[in-house]
């Protein structure tokens, strides 16, 4: 089958990443699944389709993964003192009372000197 013919079959056009024909192949298996009234033969086209596009990378275009970036952390403060949710959630992670938890932050920030 030609790459238009492939693309055709799962419903797609142009050039779809990887994910997308995945996604494609899901919503074709659902409507064309013999327990769903469709057919071994439809299946076995939707498979095929899903197989060739996947195996060749030249057919799809590439997942670009890109990192996301937070730059606002220099200006966020947490006051822990002022918010005993606060504590409590920094608790239930670290699993040490807050009691003790809020001891020692008090006496890290006291020799600190902030």
């Amino acid at each position: 089958m030609e790459r238009k013919e492939l693309l055709d079959v799962l419903g797609l056009s142009g050039s779809p990443t990887p994910i997308e024909i995945k996604a494609a192949h899901r919503t074709q298996s659902k409507r064309h699944h013999p327990d769903a009234g469709g057919s071994d033969a439809a299946m076995a086209t939707i498979n095929h389709a899903v197989s060739e596009l996947l195996a060749n990378p030249a057919l799809t275009v590439p997942t670009q993964v890109t990192t996301p970036t937070w730059t606002g952390a220099s200006s966020i403060t947490l006051e822990p003192a002022d918010d005993p949710k606060l504590w409590a959630l920094l608790a239930f992670f670290v699993g040490v009372p807050a009691a003790l938890i809020g001891v020692v932050f008090a006496t890290v920030m006291a020799v600190v000197g902030l």
